[in-house]
């Protein structure tokens, strides 16, 4: 599973029922629509995402997570949480983990709010 791979499954897993809208995989990927369309085709025939119509604006899709999808990030998870942990977490210090959690924090969440959470 390559790294994008990973990021689509893991933004369809906290979104809303499992699924966003292309555009804002695309805009939180920074993808083009091309890019991502091949991105999704990609892993929707490897069953672990699919695509579906939005009903309430015909020119949208969905892309939505599979069950295969679900099971397949909850393994690569473990893989990914300790690569993480070995190549990044295990170098800071103590004092390097609060100065960057302080400086995420100013930084704040710059995610653009998924369909189901705008007003």
């Amino acid at each position: 599973m390559t790294l994008a791979d990973y990021q689509v499954l893991l933004l369809l897993s906290h979104a809303p029922h499992h699924r966003l809208r292309m555009s804002e995989i695309a805009d939180a990927m920074v993808f083009s629509s091309s890019r991502l369309s091949y991105q999704i085709d990609k892993l929707a025939r490897a069953d672990l995402v699919r695509r579906q119509r939005d009903d309430s604006d015909r020119r949208g899709n969905f892309a939505c997570l599979t069950e295969t999808g679900m099971t397949t990030l909850r393994t690569a998870a473990d893989d990914h949480l300790a690569l993480v942990k070995q190549i990044f977490i295990d170098k800071l210090t103590p004092d390097d983990g609060r100065a960057l959690a302080a400086i995420l924090a100013r930084l704040g969440d710059t995610r653009r709010p998924t369909t189901e959470e705008r007003p």
